[in-house]
This record gives C-alpha cells, structure tokens and sequence, in this order.
C-alpha cells in the first residue's frame, strides 16, 4: 500500500513539473518577445528624434581643457564644435554603438563629477543634420544652465536654435510642436513662447496689458512681480490663476526685442522655471543672419 501511495504522489509532482515546465515554455517567450518589440519600436523613436552618434556636453566651470580632452577621448569622442570659454562641446562618437549603448554612454558622462549635462542631439526638422548650432553670441555662461538644473535636478534637453537666436533647457520628455511652442502630449502640457520687436521701456506696458487681458478671460493676477536683470535682458516673471489651476508667465526684454511666455494649467512652476531661467538670447535676435 505504502509504495502505491508513494507511486502516485510521484506521479502527481511529475505530472505538475511538466506542466509548469509547458506553462513557461509556452507563456514566457511570448512575453519575452513582446517586450523585445517594444524596445525596439522606443528605440526605432528614439532614433528618429535625435542623432544618437552625436552628443551635446556642458561641462562644469573649472574644468581644465586638459581633463574635457581626457574625457572625450576616453569615450572615443571627435570635437565637432566647442566653446571652450563656457565648457560647451558637440562631439560625434567614433565607436560603432548600437542606439542602446549609446543611452548607456550618455547616462555614463552623466555619472561624470566635471559634467553638468550630457544629452543626444536632437534633430532639427528641415536643416541638416549635421550642422552645429553652437554659437558664441549664444551663450554668455553655462552658470545659468548649471544653476536651472540645479534647481530642477530633472533628466532635461538642450535647445539650440537653428537662426542662432536662442538656448535654453527643457524638460527631457517633452517635444517642439512647431516654432516656438512646446509640448508634452501624454499629460497634456504645452508652453509657447514667442519673440516681438519693442522699445525696452515699454515691457512693463505689455506685461500689464497681458495681465488685464487675462483677468477678463477670467483669470487673476496670484502673484507680485518677480523682476531681476541677467546681463543686457530684463527678466519679469508672474503667476495667473484660472479656478484652482497657477498659469505661470513671463517676458525677457532686451534692446529693442522681447521673448513672451505662456503655458496652460498642465504645466507646473519647476518645469516653467527650467526654460526661462535657462533661457539664454542672442544680444539682436531681430537682425538677419
């Protein structure tokens, strides 16, 4: 009797081995399988917005060129363009990486103590791709980008623009949905900003006149004034109230030039603040390249 009833209990944890060893060979290569395609259609996206091989540094201040030429070379970098004077490098990886490596590169130099940001090149619609957008007149210090990320201390992108005009940071998930006009379509942010010839003394005339045309949209004012100067621009920055929701604004003026800020309900103060405080303009925007 007993070798009967251990006959049988073997049959069963037979029988219930087997089973499982079916269940997973028939079930996890499967999920395996869906998840490889989804890694490759994030990567396929990935490589359609940025040149995965080209990579955008800004180094820390009191970094000697000696060490940034270690650095690159140690990740088998090539200097495409540089303004050593603000610690500013566009370097083209030599190395035959696959796009997954790449991310794996980036997030490295990103570890690294001297750097301050490290991100992929992002393409720009209609220009070519190789072409370098880094321009002296551009960038005054990359203390200003240093100080927004120390703020946000948030994965963020870098935005050259292609006239030359501008630069700034913004939120690493978000995306440019046309000129001047920011987006993050899964929560449904957007920011737009937009650049108009005025005389300098006329910025507080427009920001009162954008903050009474509001009010009667049905929005008030939340917040006082917060002006301070940054070189030759004048930064104001505000906050308007819609129900429950905080709209963050704000106007850089310069000579004869200002840059206007708005955003929907969606986007929050940290995320507005790390593209207007980062934001850097070029001395005449207005003039022809």
């Amino acid at each position: 009797m007993k070798k009967q009833k251990y006959f049988k209990v073997t049959l069963i944890l037979v029988f219930i081995l087997s089973f499982t060893y079916f269940l997973y060979q028939r079930y996890v290569p499967e999920k395996s399988n869906i998840s490889e395609e989804q890694t490759k259609a994030s990567l396929k996206k990935l490589e359609s917005k940025y040149n995965t091989r080209d990579v955008i540094i800004v180094f820390k201040e009191g970094v000697s060129e000696k060490k940034i030429d270690e650095i690159i070379s140690e990740f088998q970098g090539e200097v495409i363009d540089r303004l050593p004077e603000i610690k500013n490098y566009h370097i083209k990886i030599q190395k035959n990486l696959t796009t997954e490596e790449m991310l794996y590169l980036v997030e490295d130099l990103n570890k690294l103590k001297e750097v301050s940001l490290a991100v992929m090149e992002e393409k720009n619609a209609g220009e070519d791709n190789s072409k370098s957008y880094f321009n002296s007149n551009q960038i005054e210090s990359n203390k200003t980008f240093d100080d927004a990320l120390a703020i946000y201390n948030k994965p963020a992108n870098v935005f050259y623009s292609p006239d030359g005009s501008h630069t700034f940071l913004y939120p690493s998930n978000w995306d440019f949905s046309g000129q001047g006009k920011l987006v993050y379509k899964k929560e449904e942010k957007e920011l737009t900003y937009t650049l108009k010839k005025s005389a300098i003394d006329l910025y507080e005339d427009v920001i009162q006149s954008s903050i009474q045309r509001e009010e009667k949209s049905g929005m008030s004012l939340d917040s006082e004034m917060d002006v301070h100067s940054q070189g030759n621009l004048t930064i104001a920055k505000w906050v308007m109230k819609k129900d429950d929701k905080l709209l963050p604004r704000s106007l850089i003026q310069g000579k004869d030039f200002y840059y206007y800020f708005a955003t929907n309900e969606n986007v929050t103060l940290d995320e507005f603040s790390l593209i207007v405080d980062s934001f850097i303009v070029n001395k005449e925007p207005l003039n022809k390249k």
